[in-house]
């Protein structure tokens, strides 16, 4: 998130960069009693007006979607246009004042080496956008 390793960065810094993040489950109930059981879509159609409501109140540059089924229906409900569950040829899109990035879900095999550059282009493209550094 700071583009630094942990050596390279004071507590101070590294605390500021944890006070700017936000964590929000697009889906806001329990969705599942076993791993792998995946919200039904009424969950996630409710999810949308929620989401929604936490993007006016935070108002945040850049919106990492873990989930790809999470970035369809995150896309759907927030009506950008496209075909939401295909592929993108980019993984980035605006969302409301956000630039959001399309990430694989932690639990379908993350790998830091591949996502860590979409993740830093996303904070890369909030900066240019907002004029200032994103964390």
């Amino acid at each position: 998130m700071t583009r630094k390793n942990t050596a390279e960065i004071d507590e101070q810094r590294r605390a500021g960069a944890w006070e700017s993040v936000a964590f929000c489950n697009y889906v806001p109930v329990v969705a599942a009693h076993y791993s792998r059981e995946r919200p039904g879509r009424e969950m996630f159609v409710r999810g949308a007006q929620r989401f929604r409501e936490v993007l006016d109140r935070l108002e945040p540059g850049a919106v990492a979607v873990f989930g790809f089924q999470t970035w369809g229906w995150m896309m759907h409900g927030m009506a950008v246009p496209g075909k939401h569950w295909d592929e993108p040829a980019t993984p980035f899109a605006q969302v409301d004042r956000a630039i959001a990035a399309r990430i694989c879900h932690p639990s379908r095999g993350f790998s830091y080496e591949r996502w860590r550059p979409v993740f830093h282009e996303l904070l890369e493209r909030a900066k240019a956008v907002s004029g200032h550094d994103v964390p």
